[in-house]
């Protein structure tokens, strides 16, 4: 069972799907106005993206989950690692 302070961080009945996918769509977006800065900065590392601002640069995907949850809790926000956007992996 999830706390009372927990429960209120979860989207409502109706809400669910649809509001995240909106607010990460706004984060996507904001991602990619930002991107080259992002490229010539911060290239192989992670970013959290929390509305439409860059709200922090991790060395590592779990240092960046942990501070995201612990600022933002259940979320949505977007966790991306930073990478050329001219980048292909050949298998």
């Amino acid at each position: 069972m999830l706390a009372e302070s927990q429960q209120r961080l979860l989207p409502q009945r109706g809400e669910g799907a649809a509001t995240a996918h909106r607010v990460l769509q706004r984060e996507l977006s904001a991602y990619e106005r930002m991107r080259a800065g992002l490229e010539a900065k911060y290239t192989d590392e992670w970013v959290v993206i929390h509305g439409d601002e860059l709200a922090g640069v991790y060395a590592d995907f779990w240092a960046a989950a942990r501070d995201a949850g612990l600022r933002f809790g259940y979320g949505p926000y977007l966790i991306r690692q930073v990478a050329p956007t001219d980048w292909v992996e050949y298998a």
